[in-house]
């Protein structure tokens, strides 16, 4: 089951954010039960993220950090603008 629904592709919103911006996505593991989520989600790949043509198994840890590192780069990024260190 995939989140983002990348197959409806915008050509505008590809255009403005950047090529690989519809192509991100997650791919749930299609036979995943319930149990296995709750007792082994954390260890035992749950789903692909998916950016471009990659497709990363990856385990709700993971998920987690990319979502982490993705908020830690935002900020860097506002932080480096409000202290005027970008050329």
């Amino acid at each position: 089951m995939s989140i983002n629904n990348r197959f409806g592709i915008d050509e505008n919103r590809v255009k403005r954010f950047g090529k690989n911006y519809s192509s991100i996505d997650f791919d749930m593991k299609e036979n995943l039960s319930a149990e296995e989520f709750y007792t082994k989600g954390d260890y035992m790949p749950v789903g692909k993220f998916v950016i471009g043509d990659r497709q990363i198994p990856v385990t709700v840890k993971e998920l987690e950090k990319i979502e982490q590192t993705a908020r830690e780069a935002q900020s860097a990024l506002r932080q480096a603008y409000r202290l005027g260190l970008m050329h």
